[in-house]
């Protein structure tokens, strides 16, 4: 019995190392080098006081000297929560990089820091930033998307939406400041929904309603 038990334990560990040794082989072929990416963290995207704005970046080191499509990635919280390095966005973060994106995370103005539209233009800033950039990191301007989770995917589709909140302009060292312009106020903004609560409102007043937004975009 001790026989049969010692030999099930060595064919056992055989088979581990003949499995392991074919997936290594087959992860990695004989004279194809590992795929590296550059990591870089804690970007200050804006000048200025807050400690948000900053963005980490992450890109293929050896995949060849072409241009790349980038991928702009933002977290949740609700608004008043979250960090560019919280797991998810962070393993996004490199996978991404890993296919040959080059990703960046972007934090922003928490409402506990500053209100609305805040957070807004912080993303929008962060997007400027790169297309700014995009010799020095080789983005392919043309090929820029966004993934948001929670409030971070509102704040995704804001970049494709929200009209100018303030006119941007890169400074000599490349940072993005804002210029002398007026903010958009929410008395800018047209009235929406009629009076009344939200479930009161009619198909038809809904359908204007959307028309008046479409138009505002």
């Amino acid at each position: 019995m001790k026989h049969l038990i010692l030999i099930s334990v060595l064919l056992a560990a055989a088979f581990t190392s003949a499995f392991g040794s074919a997936a290594q082989g087959a992860a990695q072929p004989e004279g194809v080098s590992p795929k590296r990416i550059v990591i870089l963290d804690d970007i200050a995207y804006r000048s200025g006081p807050s400690s948000a704005w900053r963005l980490d970046l992450a890109m293929p080191e050896n995949f060849g000297e072409q241009t790349r499509p980038a991928l702009v990635i933002v977290h949740g919280g609700g608004w008043n929560a979250g960090d560019k390095r919280d797991r998810p966005y962070r393993s996004m973060l490199l996978d991404y990089a890993l296919k040959g994106y080059v990703t960046i995370s972007v934090n922003y103005r928490l409402t506990r820091e500053a209100p609305l539209p805040a957070c807004i233009e912080d993303v929008k800033c962060a997007v400027r930033w790169l297309k700014a950039h995009a010799k020095e990191y080789r983005v392919d301007t043309s090929r820029i998307a966004a993934y948001g989770h929670s409030a971070g995917a509102h704040l995704v589709l804001m970049l494709g939406l929200a009209g100018p909140m303030q006119i941007w302009k890169a400074t000599a060292a490349g940072i993005i400041t804002p210029a002398a312009s007026p903010r958009l106020s929410a008395a800018r903004l047209p009235r929406l929904c009629p009076a009344g609560t939200v479930t009161r409102i009619s198909i038809r007043q809904l359908r204007i309603s959307l028309r008046r937004l479409c138009r505002y975009f």
